[in-house]
Formats: C-alpha cells, structure tokens, sequence
C-alpha cells in the first residue's frame, strides 16, 4: 500500500511540475492530491531539488508553497536542517518566509533542535515578525550563538508591545554582550520605569557600545538623567561615550552643571578636559566659566593648571568671550585665571582687553598679560608695552623679554634708554634685548650705546653682561660680513689702562664681598681664594685652596641676600646632612658647613670637569658607548643615595660633572629627601621643588616621590646625550610640565634613527610615565646598561 501511495504521489508531483499553469485543471487536482499525503509529498519535493535547473527549483517552491498550511508544516522541518543540500535549506526558507498560511509560533520548538538551521529560522520569523509571540521568542535567545542572538533582537526592533520589557530586564545582565546589546536597544522604544532603570544600570556596562546605545536609548524616552551621572560619562574611555554625553548635558542646560565639570578637570586625560571644555562652550548659562573658576578657587594649583589648560586648548568663541570679560572681575583670582587661559589661547581678539591688562594692580596680571601680548606676536601691541617699560621699572625685564619675541627694532632707542637705569637687573635685560634685536641698521649705534655704558657702570654682573653682548655683537656681524668689527672685545674697558698689580688683601669677618674677591684673598684666615667657578639661583662656586690641609676645595656661599632667610640656610644645613651620608666614588664629598663672616657656605671636594650641560650645548648626539657608561655610573652613584633612603629631586645635567677621563661626580643633593618623609617641606604652598624639563610625573602632580623619581630624571638626560635635542621642548615651563604628565614624547629611536631599538627602549622605559613601569632600581638600571652590548 505505501508502494502504491508513493507511486501515486511521484504521478500527482509530476503532473503539477508538468502543467502549463497553476490554473490548469490537473495542477489544481494532483494539488489536492497531495496535501492529503503531505508528509511523503514535501519530502519528495524536497529530494528532487539537487541538480535541479533553476527554473525547475521555481516550480518546486511554487508546488512547496501550495502545500504550506498549519498541519503540513512539520514536514517542512526536514529542509531546515544543517545537513540537508544548501539548494533545499534555501528554498525551503524562501517557500516559508513567502507563506502566510501557518502559525510562526510552531517554528519556536526548532531553537531547541541542535540539527535545525538557526539563521534560516530567524529568516523565517522576521518575515511574520507581527504575528509572533515576542515573550516566547525572547525566551529562546539561550539557544543561540551570539550573532544569532543579534539577528533576534533585530527581529524584535519591528514589535511594540510593553509586555516583553520584563522579559528583557530579566536578561539584561547577561554574559553574552550581543544579548545585552540587543535588550538595550529594544528598551529604548518604552517609556516606562523599569526600562529606564534597566538603562540606567548599563550606563556603566564593560562594552561600550552597550554603555553608548543605553545612553542613547534613554535620551530616545526623554529620560532626566542625573546630571552628575551624565558627566561621570565624559570620563568614559570611549570617545562615542563622551560625545553622546557632552551632547545631552549641552541638552539639558542645566546649571549645576559647573560644579561636576570640577571633577572633570581634575582628571589626568586630556580629552576628559577637553569634553568639559566643550560643555562650557555648548550650554546657555551665561557666567558658567566664571562660577567654574571660583569653583576652582580652592583647588590645588594643578588642577586649576590643567583647567586653564583645557579652557586655552579648545577655546571656541564663548570660552574667549567670557574669559576676556573675566579680565575686567573685581576679583583677583579670576582676572589671573583669565589671564593665564589668554596667554595660552594667544587669541588675537583678546589683544585690548590684555592691553588693558597692562595697568591691573596685580603684578601677577600685569607681568602675564605682557607674556601673552608676546606669545600673541603682533606688534600693535609695542607701543603699550614699551610705554610700560618705562614706567615701571618692574615690568621692564619681562617687556624686554617680550621684545625678544616680537622682534621690533624700533623699539630699540626706547630700550637704549632703559638701559641707563639705576636697576641692575634691567641694564642686564636690556643688552640682552639689544643683542637680539640688532641688525646692520642699527649695530653701530646699539655698539658705541654698549660701549659708553660700560665705561661708566660698575658691577661685576653688568659688566660680564655688557662683554658677552658685544662679544654676540661681534659674532652676528662676523656671521652676517665676515669682517672682524671693533666692539671692544678684551676683557677690560676701553678707557682704562692695564692694572696695576693688587696687593694679596685678608679679608676679616666684617669686609667680606664675594664679587670683589681677587686671586690670592684669604677668607676666614683658612681659605685662599683662588677663582670663582660658578654662580646660580642660590648660591656662588669658589675654588679655594684650604691652608690647614693643603688641598684645593670647593665653597658653595649662600647669597647674601639668601642667607638672611632661614629656609634656605635650612636647605644649606639639609645638603650638608644627607649628602655627608653618601660615600661613594661617583658622589661628590660634602665636608662641613662653615660661617664666613656674614656668609654660610659648604665645602666640598674640588673636582676638575665641567657639567654634562656643557656637552649638551652642541645639540648634537653624544657618543654612544660613552653616553652609556657616564649614565650607568650614575645610575650607581644614585643607588647609593637611594640605599641610604634618599632621593635626590633633581637630577638634571647641571648637576653631574664630568672630567676629561668621562669620571663623573653627582652634586647638589640640596633639595633631596629622605624617604622617610622627614622635613621635606622647605617651600611655600604650590611651589614644585625640582628643574620643569627634567621632572617626572608624580613629582609635577605633587605625589609621593621615590627612587624611580630619580630614574625618570636621568632617563630623561640619556635621551638628550643620545638624541642631540631635549626630550621636553617649550619656552613655557607649564606646557613642559603636560608633556611630563601626559608622557607626550616621541620614542628616541625616531628622534635619532642611529639610535638601536633595544637601546631606545631601555630609555623609554626609564621614561614610563608611571613609576611603577621603569626599572625598579638604580641597580637595575646600572646592570642592563652595562649588560648592553654596543
């Protein structure tokens, strides 16, 4: 009998695959033929589809959609799963997804069956999206693979029912994030509590394109989100995340916002500042930038740096118009924030408003406003800085300064006049300006100015200034003619005559003037003066010879001026104290502290050499294989200090010295500190203890300081012996300070393309910006170098 049934069902599907048309009397009856046989009838179908012609396979699917009907579409089934010929899988689909004549619910059971073709499916289902049960749908997403679940909730984006929401949030915590990507996004359609809150809770998913389409998603149902939570998300490491974010606080206009942008500025990333920036310039609150900086009144200085920072980076036209009106606050503070933003912005249409500045009572203002008319570079602001140069004799050396930088040789007659001031200071300034501002035009007269100054002043520093400017002179116009001009290059004046030999003069406790010392002077009936070294911030360098011992030494005195305060004979004593702890070759030995007179001073080991800033000066790479012992004898002159607990804060190239056998000695251990966290604080408030272009990050940002302080700084000075420039260049020491913060600075060995990449990273990683990603220890440091093989 089923011999007899198949054979009659072949005849009946042979007629229909045979007929002319669907109309055709003998389609329509072997049609109904066969849906009283559907079972073998869809099979045979089915069977007959492989190496099929094309249009054959069409007639099939249209015999295959006739058939289609509640009760017959079990027999589908078969053609729906993985193992089954591609050509049938596909017509199969194409047949069901054309069909309206089953329920789409009785395909549901197949998510279950691991044999079934879930793509095919959902293929099916989105076609009859309307007549599905969505609650039943959802339930199955566990049987799917990830992007299978994806195709699921996009098949859901076409249903409005609320129903389905709890059936959602019950699933939005799920592992797999295409899950929760899809339950989001269908969330997003309805405006009811549980959604929101669902929402809410993804707003700090781990995937950000779950943590962007939920904040998304609730902006679509007008949800009032926090507006501190709202901000929290410009924090967001996904800048989608940060754009929706500063989008809907732009949106929302609200006034509270300022004092959460506070936190914003706070943050280390750059583009979290710049986001809070642009809320500043997006939102309709018109004293938004006033109210954050009085916010930012009672932060730490960096903090108000970095807001300053952000502010003049991104600017835009409503920042700029604010904080140039902010210039004109009664409050101190805020005219010096705004300041300070306009001399970074350098935005010409705050030129009035900074001229104005000019005459502020705050020093401060004054002093920066003439920075950022310089940095600005347009000359229209000459006149007023010149006229202020000459009457206020404070503000003259920074309008000198200025001059420098725009470069106006018609300022010089003003600046000659200057110069023959009473302020030592700006006579020094002054020849500085006019050096750099001298042309052919103007040489000869800037020359005879320089000439008769000099004959006339008195005072070592103003005379040393007046011989380097006309030695300067001499160079440009060498450079410039190639003729030798008579500026008066000897080291005496030109009216005078040679000096007669000066009797050797014992200096007592009261007749002591540093300046005045000549060769052969006795200091504290012990020390003969010998030559004067060096002068820096602090302090004067003598070479003396000690008569007691018979050896020459060295004595750092304390500047008269400095010695009355007792900070730094506090410093003094301080240097004394941890560097005498030191002994070690590569250390320089620190002796005793002694009183000259009205004086204090240190001796210390007299080394002949120059420091490691004299070779730097060439901006030329150093040698390798020497670069590499110099920094790896101090990397072991460090460790010693740092054994003993104490770091040194400010290594940079002034303070090694190197003799002409590459020896080296460490000195200046004035400002280090025990680890111990002992009296470390010597300065005032806000003032950072170290050299800008040679800090590392955690000692700008004020945080603890460890040995690996240490070994930023001197991974920073291995990068300029290698790479012939500065790893850190900028004439602001502000913007210095971001490079050290951000670790904006481009690898060595694309500085210096000779500089191996082994050896690049061993600096790099000396320079991490986190001190926890350098080397662990001087030791360290000292063993890979001298491991490395040149």
């Amino acid at each position: 009998m089923r011999l007899f049934n198949s054979l009659r069902v072949d005849t009946y599907i042979d007629r229909c695959l045979q007929a002319s048309s669907l109309q055709e009397e003998g389609f329509v009856s072997s049609i109904k033929k066969l849906k009283q046989m559907p079972g073998v009838a869809v099979q045979k179908l089915l069977d007959k589809i492989p190496g099929t012609t094309k249009s054959e396979i069409l007639r099939i699917r249209q015999v295959l959609w006739m058939l289609v009907d509640t009760l017959s579409l079990p027999s589908f089934f078969v053609g729906l799963q993985f193992n089954v010929h591609p050509e049938v899988l596909k017509s199969t689909t194409a047949v069901l997804v054309k069909s309206t004549k089953f329920d789409p619910s009785a395909l549901l059971p197949l998510f279950d069956d691991t044999e079934s073709s879930k793509s095919a499916i959902l293929t099916i289902l989105q076609a009859h999206s309307k007549r599905i049960n969505p609650v039943a749908l959802i339930q199955k997403t566990g049987a799917l693979r990830p992007g299978e679940r994806l195709k699921l909730f996009q098949l859901l984006e076409d249903v409005n029912n609320p129903d389905i929401v709890p059936e959602l949030v019950s699933r939005i915590t799920a592992k797999d994030p295409n899950t929760r990507l899809g339950i989001v996004k269908l969330l997003g359609k309805y405006d009811v509590v549980q959604a929101k809150t669902a929402l809410l809770g993804r707003l700090t998913d781990s995937s950000k394109k779950i943590r962007f389409e939920a904040l998304s998603s609730l902006e679509k149902i007008n949800t009032n989100v926090d507006i501190g939570v709202l901000c929290a998300l410009i924090k967001d490491d996904d800048y989608n995340v940060q754009n929706r974010a500063v989008e809907a606080i732009v949106r929302r206009n609200d006034p509270k916002t300022v004092k959460y942008l506070l936190e914003l500025f706070k943050h280390e990333d750059e583009y979290v500042r710049r986001g809070a920036v642009e809320v500043l310039n997006g939102i309709e609150y018109p004293n938004a930038v006033e109210d954050l900086l009085m916010t930012l009144k009672d932060e730490d200085w960096w903090v108000r740096a970095r807001a300053a920072d952000a502010l003049a980076k991104i600017g835009g036209k409503k920042v700029i118009n604010a904080v140039v009106t902010l210039i004109k606050s009664d409050d101190e503070y805020i005219r010096r924030s705004a300041i300070e933003i306009l001399n970074s912005t350098r935005d010409e249409s705050a030129m009035d408003e900074l001229i104005k500045a000019l005459d502020d009572a705050d020093w401060w203002v004054r002093e920066r406003a003439i920075d950022a008319l310089a940095g600005i570079g347009n000359k229209k602001a000459n006149p007023a800085l010149l006229d202020l140069m000459q009457r206020d004799n404070q503000a003259a050396p920074v309008v000198l300064r200025a001059m420098v930088k725009l470069g106006d040789d018609n300022s010089v007659t003003k600046i000659l006049k200057v110069m023959k001031g009473e302020d030592p200071n700006v006579m020094v300034e002054a020849m500085h300006t006019l050096t750099a501002l001298v042309n052919s035009g103007n040489r000869e007269i800037i020359v005879a100015a320089i000439k008769k100054f000099r004959s006339k002043v008195s005072g070592e520093e103003v005379e040393e200034a007046a011989k380097e400017a006309l030695e300067e002179i001499n160079r440009k116009a060498q450079h410039d003619t190639g003729i030798l001009t008579n500026t008066g290059m000897s080291g005496t004046r030109e009216d005078s005559g040679p000096k007669a030999q000066q009797p050797i003069t014992v200096i007592t406790k009261k007749e002591i003037d540093i300046k005045k010392l000549k060769p052969g002077d006795e200091l504290s009936e012990r020390y003969t003066f010998i030559r004067r070294i060096g002068k820096g911030a602090f302090s004067t360098v003598l070479l003396v010879e000690d008569t007691v011992i018979g050896e020459q030494l060295i004595l750092k005195v304390l500047h008269q001026k400095m010695a009355s305060e007792e900070a730094m004979i506090k410093r003094f004593i301080r240097e004394l104290r941890y560097a005498r702890k030191i002994h070690h070759e590569y250390v320089i030995r620190i002796y005793d502290f002694i009183q000259i007179g009205s004086l204090y001073a240190i001796s210390m080991e007299y080394f002949p050499s120059l420091s490691i800033s004299s070779e730097l000066e060439g901006k030329k790479p150093l040698d390798f294989p020497r670069v590499i012992k110099i920094i790896a004898d101090i990397a072991l002159g460090l460790e010693a200090a740092h054994k003993l607990g104490i770091i040194h804060r400010d290594i940079k190239p002034g303070n090694i010295l190197v003799d002409n056998k590459d020896e080296i000695k460490i000195v200046d251990f004035g400002i280090s500190a025990a680890q111990s966290g002992g009296d470390t604080k010597l300065t005032k408030t806000g003032i950072l203890i170290g050299t800008p272009r040679y800090m590392a990050p955690e000692q700008v940002l004020g945080k603890e300081l460890t040995p690996a302080t240490d070994i930023y700084s001197l991974g920073i000075i291995f990068y300029e012996m290698l790479a012939g420039v500065t790893a850190f260049a900028g004439d602001d020491n502000m913007a210095v300070l971001y490079q050290h913060v951000h670790g904006d600075i481009k690898p060595l060995h694309e500085v210096n393309e000779n500089v191996p990449l082994p050896l690049s990273n061993i600096v790099m990683k000396m320079m991490e910006v986190k001190p926890e990603d350098r080397y662990t220890s001087m030791a360290e440091v000292a063993d890979v170098l001298n491991a490395y093989e040149v």
